[in-house]
């Protein structure tokens, strides 16, 4: 019962989502402020963001209750767009965990806002998740993260040597 109870604390209310493909699991987040104090001292351009530490607790919450499994690696999590933290009466936040063949899974966060439905569900957030006895083998070099080793090693200064930070302040 207390995973249970931390899990709905943090993740929220699990929802059927119409369309999304079998073995996939959603999560409506609840970002009440009174809840999560943590989203006002996050703050870029004067607006309220959710911080990268609490996207990777939610996504390590969701591959620990949609899988049952321990011992699970989150890897690539590639931040598409900034997610701010708006009025939750105006915004609507899920987490989805796709489990997958070969012991993979795919994680994503999407965000909607209620005064413009037109625009739908945007993703903001998302990651590869490789689970015990996954058979993948070690990941090609094409990712950001290795290039961006690549390049610091041989001493070249490139914009991927800034901040997350930056990139959202020039989104």
């Amino acid at each position: 019962a207390p995973r249970r109870l931390r899990s709905e604390l943090l993740l929220g209310q699990r929802v059927d989502v119409a369309g999304a493909p079998a073995r996939t699991d959603t999560w409506e987040v609840d970002a009440e402020s009174s809840r999560r104090r943590y989203l006002s001292e996050h703050a870029l351009l004067g607006r309220s963001i959710w911080p990268v530490s609490a996207q990777i607790e939610l996504a390590i919450e969701a591959v620990g209750v949609g899988t049952g499994l321990e011992g699970y690696v989150v890897e690539d999590i590639e931040l598409v767009r900034t997610l701010y933290a708006d009025d939750p009466a105006a915004q609507r936040i899920q987490v989805q965990l796709e489990r997958r063949p070969g012991g993979l899974a795919s994680l994503s966060f999407h965000a909607r806002s209620e005064s413009d439905s037109a625009s739908g569900w945007q993703i903001h957030t998302r990651a590869r998740v490789r689970l015990p006895g996954s058979s993948t083998t070690a990941r090609p070099v094409n990712t950001v993260s290795d290039a961006a080793t690549q390049s610091v090693a041989a001493g070249s200064r490139t914009p991927l040597e800034f901040s997350m930070m930056f990139f959202a302040a020039i989104e």
